[in-house]
């Protein structure tokens, strides 16, 4: 029963700015919509929040509405001794997540800031995102610190437990089952914060009580998280 749950714990929905949970975040989200719905200019944005925020939503949410996705969404692992930014350059639209991963290091330092200038010349917008602001992460290279010092930041502010549990029991509701407080709490002592995680948890939760004919108690949400092995899986 918890491989079932191992094996659809992921993101529940398709990533997209109109069901990116904003709320505190309101401000944020207006911010990265009018990135797409300008016209095309250079603006690099720099996208910034812990984990759980919702950064890698947002990025491909952002690359889904300038029409981008998924050819312009770009994990710091694809970078590579060889790559030359003129494979990024071009694009109409780029986001890099994770882009910290690129920092600290002086030949990918190089690269990010070649392509930074490159995308500069073409007037073509870019988002990065990271879990610090450009302050807060170490550069090598001081002409890439100048440049990433430019970017406009844009801050993501974690969710409280009170509204992660409004939107469980509303994601809960729309299905047609309802969490009670108990078993919210239960799961968010005892589970990944992460919302896609839970919301996926949830929607976990409602099939295999439909499928055992069980109402969804913490009993039934124990046996789920912690599984054959009695250990907690997130």
């Amino acid at each position: 029963m918890s491989q079932l749950v191992l094996e659809e714990i992921g993101f529940p929905e398709v990533c997209a700015l109109e069901n990116f949970i904003a709320h505190g975040n309101e401000q944020a989200l207006t911010r990265l919509q009018a990135l797409v719905s300008a016209a095309p200019e250079f603006r690099l944005v720099w996208l910034a929040g812990e984990s759980g925020t919702g950064k890698s939503h947002l990025v491909e949410a952002v690359c889904r509405a300038a029409r981008a996705w998924p050819t312009s969404a770009v994990r710091w692992q694809h970078w590579s001794q060889a790559a030359r930014e003129s494979e990024f350059a071009a694009l109409p639209f780029l986001a890099i997540d994770e882009v910290h991963h690129l920092l600290g290091e002086r030949a990918r330092e190089q690269w990010l800031m070649h392509l930074i200038d490159a995308r500069k010349r073409l007037r073509l917008p870019t988002l990065l995102a990271s879990s610090d602001s450009p302050a807060g992460h170490g550069c090598a290279l001081r002409d890439l610190r100048t440049r990433l010092g430019m970017a406009e930041v844009v801050w993501l502010e974690p969710l409280s437990d009170d509204v992660k549990m409004d939107v469980l029991s509303e994601f809960a509701r729309a299905r047609g089952f309802r969490l009670s407080t108990e078993v919210l709490s239960f799961i968010l002592a005892r589970h990944n914060r992460n919302l896609g995680r839970l919301m996926a948890l949830v929607r976990s939760i409602d099939r295999i009580a439909l499928a055992r004919h069980r109402p969804v108690t913490v009993p039934l949400v124990r046996e789920i998280l912690l599984g054959p092995s009695g250990e907690a899986h997130d």
